[in-house]
Parts: C-alpha cells; sequence; structure tokens
C-alpha cells in the first residue's frame, strides 16, 4: 500500500479519501501509479540496484579529426545502495590499443578513485553519492523512480504534454545533490517515456529517452536508453541487464593490497587557484579550467584555452601585481573544451 503525505501547519497527516483533493494530491496519487507500473512492492523493497551496460556515445568536439564526429563504445558496471547512499562505477571505454578504464566509490562518507594498474587509490572529495557513477544513473528508469519515491515531498505536477498520439504527464521532482528532473509519464500505463534535465548551458536541455520495457524479480526496466545533449544524439544503448539486491558487501571497499597514490589526495580547486611554478610562470584555474601564463617582460603568453580565461588572466595579473597584455594563446589540439576560452583570447588582443 503506498500512503500520501500532506503537511498542515507542520503537521503530517495520511490521507484518507474523506479529505478530497488538495495540494499534493495529485503528485502522491502520480507516483503511485509510476511505483506500481515498476513493480509496486517489489520495487519498494529494492535497497540496492546494479545495472551492466554497453552503449555508443558520440564524441562532439572529442574527435580524432575536427571534421568528424567519434562513435565511440563503452562499458558500465554501475551498483547504487539506496538504502545506505552508497554508489559505485567500473568504467571502460574505446577499444584496443585506446582505451580508457575508471573505477569509482563512494562509501556513504568519502569517495575513492582506483587505479588498478598501479594498484592504488586516491581519495577524491569531489565524488558523492549523486555523481561518483557519472551521472549513469540518469540513463536507468528504474533508479529514477526509486530516486523520487525517496524525495516524493519534492514532486511537483507540471501539467501534460502531448507527444505523437500519446499524452504524458509531467513531473518535477529534486532528489538531494541531484539537479531537478522532470519525468514524461504515461499517462495510461504510468511508465516513464522520457526523462530531461537542465543542461550546465543556459535554457539547453538533455533528453533521455526509454523504450523496451522489461521485468527481472517483478521490477520493470528499460533496456534501451536513447540520450540526446542540447537536441543532438548522444548515447544509444546496445545492452542493459539489472541486478536485483545484489551482493554488496565487498563493492564499497577498497581492494585489498592497495596502498594510497603517492600523489596524494586530490585537490579542492573550487575557488580560483594561482600558483607560480617557476619565476614568471603561473598556473591558475578553478574547478576542471586552467591555463599556464609566463610572463615574457612586456607581454603574457597562455595555453589553456577552457572557457574563463579573462577569469583566470586576471587571478594571475592580481597575485603577480602587474597589468601587462595577452600577446599569443597557445592551442594544444582541436578538442572543443580546450577551445571554449578562444573568444576570450582574442577579446583580450592575444
Amino acid at each position: 500500500m503506498f500512503l500520501g503525505r500532506k503537511i498542515f501547519g507542520g503537521f503530517l497527516v495520511l490521507m484518507g479519501s474523506v479529505l478530497g483533493a488538495i495540494a499534493g494530491d495529485k503528485e502522491d496519487a502520480l507516483i503511485d501509479k509510476v511505483v506500481s507500473a515498476y513493480g509496486g512492492d517489489a520495487l519498494l523493497a529494492v535497497k540496492t540496484l546494479r545495472f551492466h551496460e554497453k552503449y555508443k556515445r558520440f564524441r562532439y568536439g572529442q574527435s580524432h579529426s575536427p571534421d568528424e564526429v567519434d562513435l565511440t563504445d563503452y562499458r558500465a558496471k554501475v551498483t547504487i545502495d539506496f538504502a545506505k547512499k552508497r554508489n559505485s562505477l567500473q568504467w571502460v571505454g574505446g577499444a584496443a590499443p585506446d582505451i580508457w578504464i575508471q573505477h569509482q566509490i563512494f562509501d556513504g562518507e568519502k569517495g575513492f578513485s582506483i587505479d588498478h594498474t598501479a594498484r592504488t587509490f586516491t581519495e577524491n572529495s569531489g565524488l558523492n553519492f549523486a555523481n561518483t557513477d557519472r551521472r549513469f544513473s540518469y540513463n536507468i528508469d528504474t533508479a529514477l523512480v526509486l530516486l523520487m519515491q525517496d524525495s516524493r515531498t519534492s514532486a511537483v505536477h507540471k501539467g501534460d504534454a502531448i507527444v505523437g498520439a500519446k499524452t504524458y504527464e509531467k513531473l518535477l521532482f529534486k532528489a538531494t545533490g541531484f539537479p531537478e528532473l522532470t519525468l514524461y509519464i504515461d499517462k495510461e500505463t504510468g511508465l516513464i517515456s522520457k526523462m530531461t534535465r537542465p543542461d550546465w548551458l543556459p535554457n539547453k536541455y538533455n533528453n533521455y529517452l526509454f523504450s523496451n520495457y522489461k521485468k527481472h524479480n517483478g521490477v520493470t526496466f528499460a533496456a534501451d536508453t536513447y540520450a540526446t545533449r542540447r537536441g543532438n544524439p548522444e548515447t544509444i544503448t546496445i545492452s542493459r541487464s539489472i541486478e536485483i539486491n545484489p551482493d554488496v558487501s565487498m563493492v564499497f571497499d577498497l581492494p585489498k593490497g592497495y596502498g594510497p597514490a603517492k600523489t596524494g589526495n586530490s585537490l579542492d580547486f573550487s575557488e580560483m587557484s594561482v600558483k607560480e611554478l617557476l619565476k614568471g610562470v603561473y598556473l591558475a584555474g578553478q574547478n576542471w579550467g586552467f591555463s599556464l601564463f609566463v610572463d615574457t617582460g612586456d607581454y603574457f603568453i597562455a595555453s589553456g584555452g577552457y572557457v574563463k580565461l579573462k577569469d583566470r588572466f586576471e587571478a594571475v595579473k592580481a597575485f603577480a601585481a602587474v597589468d601587462k597584455p595577452l600577446k599569443y594563446m597557445v592551442v594544444s589540439h582541436h578538442h572543443i573544451d580546450h577551445l571554449g576560452g578562444m573568444n576570450e583570447a582574442a577579446e583580450l588582443g592575444a
């Protein structure tokens, strides 16, 4: 049985049919419908969920040639512990000999990146329950339902949407650590056909379209997901399987025999950082965007073209207490993230 929630003047009331429709009834009824469609009590009994994923991804702006878009193979194994808010990702991209491997865990308190080649681990303060799996949980409708159920007090009904010949009810919710997620729920079946979330660029969105629904141990899941980013195709599922309440006794433990990496724990660059590496040579950046600036005497030369180049340049000038122009910008390669600050470089006169 699924119970709704209503709050009046600080009191929580379990609703009966005699009270009629008030704010929140619509959201509760729709959530209960979705939970029922995804297995009801079988779904609510899920404490841990694991999925095995093979998919292809279009690498816009990251291809070997700037004139083409590479389509690359990926495999992922994600284990989510909803009860204890733990997450694990094992991920492989590319094909031999050009392969990328990543293994990271969040044990409920701390995040770690694991290097199996060096048999080391690094504490990563940037990992949490929401992002350790590289947001792969967005691709799994069952995981979205469980997140929604846990965050049902945040749910807001956003009206109906007609797509093709079907009518969908839109439901927005906000789970801790996640952005606002909007679900498109089939009015007839209660299944999620689409999820949309805001992109980091203003007024842009990423969409996830679900299809080919199957059941495993009484729990429904979409076997296929097609994701788009800002209107362009991004990922296509090749194969997917799930495990319900798998044994996770060792999943979130650091591997035995592994030790801390010699480089130590990851550094926190949430604030702008400037460091003088050599006399007149500065490394400046914040989050993922860093640049090198070389003071030649009359002007600066820079390399590292992520967005917010101006902010980094101003930070360097303030740090060095100088005011000199940026004359040259060195571009290492054609990938779009490294070209993000080129307009700023031009505006600075480079």
